[in-house]
């Protein structure tokens, strides 16, 4: 037990793991290492032999501190050793000196390889339990195995955890690959990929597990997938420590609420809410090993592993129409039970029979629906994400070019990409200055450049041919072009803005136009046009309604009605309420008699107004209300005063 003068460890978010054949030593020398015994099951310890993950810290410098997970060498617990080496950032590989090079002690380092740990080291144990001559030819042995590999030119130390010879240097070694290895990102979306869960009287649920990316704090809101509940860390251990915050790289143990211990399992996920959908469809590169029994064809059943998950399913070759060995290729993944992974996850590929590791590579995405294999545009556009994956800018753009949404937020992009908040943003200002992207809706949505010039090159198309479509009609109104058109409301207003901006488009009495539209009538046009207003104007205070016209001008309907619009467009007629149409110079008349008698008596009265006009009472209401809603007078009953000074 720490004194209160000892200084607290400082943790640093890397984490160490073992891998090697059964009975090769692992577990005794993390205890070497840490004073930690991580063979916590009474099984394993009957048994004498690791069965399940272990976790320990593990002190690499003055006061600097890294975390252990011990994993199983049998093959029978290969799944419990993927679980644990997929977290892992530096590798420790044990091979015991009497025994040299045995099946797991391969297939870890191809699990290894496939995962792109490469940073690590290689203890040659049980150094005390043979001679000279057979450690040097063991270490001869795994130098020619590492040759070709992600470990290749790593140290190789003899170490005796039983007399402690070759430690110092062994050490010195270890702390030398942990100080090169790359950190966890834990500015990243918070995802902790569920390792154990148990119950603790008096405190509820745990979940254990290393998160792959973001932190955690005290009171936060979590969801867990793929169930899809929303839980509450209560409080938080790192290495068995109490803390108010857990970060990616370290082994984090959350009490959590809102769930019963028993409604989780091994390969759930705790993340972030909204960020993460669980998946069937896996697309993928798919690296088929070297030494993998036979070819691999189209819908063979595999096992998949990543994170701490495993699913049974079947792959399908996308690209090729059989894997060799030694090959790699697209492929999509038909898993039996949804997992939860993003972008750039890695993860292995095991065969049924025999039941070995055959191969894995990098997840590009998510699917929601099966793709066709062999297909030259599908195999195109997965190659595109798969490059964009690997650089964030480039990501980012892809994630903006191919959404099938009319823009993205901040918050879709993060979903889509899976990148932190910060890094999105910083990507963003980029695009944004290279004029890859376009910001609208006050800097909070997004649209990239292509898609907006869709955009904008739609909605000069639709005016185009609604100009050729309505050649008498001057324009129509942005409510009608966005249902038309079904733009999305904040893209259509930043597309309209900038072609207004350039006077593109011309806004005219609330109806958009294309600049140079104008409306050209032929001369029986322009007669009847002529006919129309002077109906009007000849009717005074008593009009047609509109479905009259044809028949008193011996004209159709549709070139009648057509010529009202643009009636209307110029000011000639006026619409006023219940439908009532009148000439411009009547309203003008009217509106004079207004307010000469207003300012007369002081006010209105409706049926002295109608008397006035000699109509009836229909026009004269439809004439006082339309200068009430122009704001000229102000109705009490039936009496207009003037508000307003004309």
């Amino acid at each position: 037990m720490k004194t209160n003068n000892e200084p607290l460890p400082q943790f640093v978010n890397v984490m160490l793991g073992t891998a090697g054949h059964i009975d090769h030593g692992k577990t005794q020398l993390v205890k070497l290492l840490t004073g930690c015994d991580t063979d916590r099951l009474k099984e394993e310890k009957e048994r004498g032999i690791s069965i399940d993950l272990g976790f320990a810290p593990c002190k690499i410098g003055d006061n600097t501190w890294v975390g252990i997970v011990d994993v199983p060498g049998h093959e029978k617990f290969i799944r419990n050793m993927v679980a644990g080496v997929t977290g892992i950032d530096a590798v420790l590989l044990v091979i015991a000196a009497d025994d040299g090079i045995m099946p797991q002690t391969r297939e870890h380092l191809d699990i290894i390889n496939i995962l792109g740990i490469n940073k690590g080291l290689v203890a040659v144990s049980k150094i005390d339990l043979t001679d000279k001559s057979r450690i040097e030819k063991v270490m001869s042995e795994i130098k020619e195995l590492l040759a070709g590999t992600i470990l290749e030119g790593s140290p190789i130390i003899p170490v005796s955890s039983i007399t402690g010879e070759g430690f110092d240097i062994f050490y010195a070694a270890l702390n030398k690959v942990v100080t090169e290895a790359r950190r966890k990102e834990s500015d990243g979306i918070f995802r902790l990929p569920v390792e154990r869960k148990f119950s603790v009287k008096g405190i509820g649920t745990v979940v254990t597990g290393i998160p792959v990316s973001g932190k955690v704090s005290s009171g936060q809101y979590l969801e867990l997938l793929p169930q899809k509940i929303k839980i509450r860390v209560r409080g938080i251990q790192v290495f068995g420590r109490g803390c108010n915050e857990g970060i990616a790289g370290e082994c984090v143990a959350l009490n959590i609420t809102g769930i019963e211990h028993g409604e989780i399992e091994r390969g759930n996920a705790l993340v972030e809410h909204g960020c993460f959908e669980p998946a069937n469809l896996i697309k993928a590169r798919l690296c088929l090993l070297k030494n993998c029994p036979q070819p691999l064809k189209n819908r063979t059943r595999i096992s998949f592993y990543t994170g701490t998950s495993e699913a049974p399913g079947m792959v399908i070759l996308l690209d090729k129409k059989i894997l060799e060995p030694g090959e790699e290729g697209l492929v999509q993944f038909q898993l039996d039970k949804p997992i939860v992974a993003g972008p750039r996850d890695k993860y292995i590929v095991r065969s049924f029979s025999p039941s070995v590791t055959i191969g894995g590579g990098m997840i590009i995405g998510e699917l929601r629906a099966r793709l066709k294999r062999l297909k030259p545009w599908i195999i195109e556009n997965i190659l595109k994400e798969e490059k964009a994956t690997g650089n964030p800018r480039d990501f980012v753009e892809y994630a903006l070019e191919t959404t099938l949404q009319p823009w993205l937020a901040h918050s879709d992009l993060l979903k889509k990409t899976k990148l932190p908040l910060k890094k999105i943003g910083e990507v963003m200002d980029i695009l944004l200055r290279e004029g890859k992207a376009v910001s609208f809706a006050r800097g909070n949505k997004f649209a990239h450049q292509l898609n907006f010039a869709s955009g904008r090159q739609k909605l000069l198309d639709f005016l185009t041919q609604y100009h050729l479509d309505n050649p008498l009609e001057t324009g129509i109104t942005r409510i009608e072009t966005m249902r038309l058109l079904q733009f999305d409301t904040d893209l259509f207003n930043e597309v309209l803005s900038v072609l207004l901006n350039e006077n593109t488009i011309v806004d005219e009495k609330h109806k958009l136009r294309l600049k140079e539209h104008r409306v050209n009538l032929n001369n029986e046009e322009n007669q009847l046009k002529g006919r129309l207003a002077e109906l009007y104007l000849n009717a005074g205070f008593s009009t047609p309604r509109q479905d009259e016209l044809p028949a008193k001008l011996s004209a159709p309907e549709n070139k009648v009605n057509k010529l009202v619009n643009l009636l209307f467009d110029e000011g000639t007629l006026v619409r006023l309420p219940q439908d009532v149409i009148m000439h411009k110079n009547r309203v003008g008349e009217a509106k004079e008699i207004i307010i000469g008698s207003i300012r007369g008596k002081g006010e209105l009265d409706s049926a002295f107004f109608k008397s006035m006009i000699k109509s009836t009472r229909k026009y004269a209401l439809a004439l006082l209300d339309y200068f009430d809603e122009q704001g000229l007078t102000v109705r009490t009953k039936n009496i207009r005063k003037l508000k307003i000074t004309p």
